[in-house]
């Protein structure tokens, strides 16, 4: 690997620990920040596979929104973890996107146990409730304004671990 290229990835992962600390301390990811995370990514791919990479990178994008959107629709993952997965996605190219999804969805399991254990009585009450009927009627409630707010997972840890993931073990 380059000395540009190792420029260029420690970058992105200063902006993902930016966006892990902005996610944690208002439960938000700016636009700004994704904006930047897309642009790391396609000049990433841009200097490691010129434009094949670029295209692979823009087919990631486009997997991971698709993928997202439904959930995003939903009201069960928030604006900014949607696209913040989609531009991070750019960076690692179709051919790590499998270990990418995957890294994220099991590091969002231990996130999401892990804000479990810190809510509220009343939170993990409604949390039990939600799974029973998941459970027993195969579908969830839709989301209220105020359970939203009150257990919102913080979503970039799990992304940023993801994108750690397929860096490791990745194509």
């Amino acid at each position: 690997m380059s000395s540009s290229s190792n420029v260029v990835f420690a970058l992105l992962g200063a902006l993902l620990a930016a966006a892990v600390v902005t996610d944690l301390a208002a439960r938000r990811i700016p636009n700004g920040l994704v904006v930047a995370v897309a642009a790391t990514g396609l000049f990433l791919e841009w200097i490691a596979r010129g434009l094949a990479g670029v295209g692979s990178g823009l087919l990631a994008f486009l997997i991971t929104g698709l993928l997202l959107w439904g959930p995003w629709a939903a009201g069960r993952l928030g604006g900014g973890d949607m696209k913040l997965a989609a531009a991070t996605a750019i960076a690692l190219g179709h051919a790590r996107l499998p270990i990418f999804l995957l890294g994220a969805a099991l590091a969002g399991g231990f996130v999401a146990v892990g804000c479990y254990l810190a809510s509220s009585r009343t939170s993990r009450t409604e949390v039990r409730a939600n799974l029973t009927q998941l459970a027993l009627a195969g579908s969830l409630p839709s989301p209220s304004a105020a359970s939203k707010a009150r257990s919102s997972v913080p979503y970039a840890i799990a992304i940023a671990a993801g994108a750690v993931a397929a860096l490791r073990w990745g194509a």
